[in-house]
């Protein structure tokens, strides 16, 4: 691990701490509109900031490529997250019909698969 990277990989394991005790919180408060979605949103935030703290203090490429790569189940599920929580807090959850949650999910599915296959054609050229 690079001495400089230390303080860098310690705040993203307070902000860590702080959005997984959010979500936490949120989940206690069920019955808020948007609250039980707000949660899983603020878990995925903690997944993504305590797997950027492992990518950044990992000694090794492999630990960097391997943290890296798991980054993507909170990158990717964040933006799907944001969209459902907007939808009903606005009262409009109505339109995530199960139909449309198979549709939507499978864009943070594409995305994890492809950052898992795709370090061999990078790093191949």
């Amino acid at each position: 691990m690079y001495p400089g990277s230390l303080p860098y990989a310690l705040s993203l394991l307070v902000i860590a701490i702080l959005t997984g005790g959010i979500g936490i919180y949120a989940f206690h408060h069920p019955k808020q509109p948007g609250a039980i979605i707000f949660g899983w949103m603020m878990f995925s935030m903690a997944a993504w900031n305590i797997l950027y703290a492992v990518e950044i203090a990992s000694p090794t490429f492999s630990g960097k490529l391997l943290a890296g790569k798991l980054e993507y189940i909170g990158i990717a599920s964040l933006p799907l997250l944001w969209f459902a929580f907007a939808l009903e807090y606005t009262g409009h959850a109505n339109w995530l019909t199960r139909n449309r949650r198979f549709i939507l999910i499978g864009f943070p599915i594409e995305t994890n698969t492809i950052a898992a296959i795709t370090h061999r054609m990078i790093f191949i050229a």
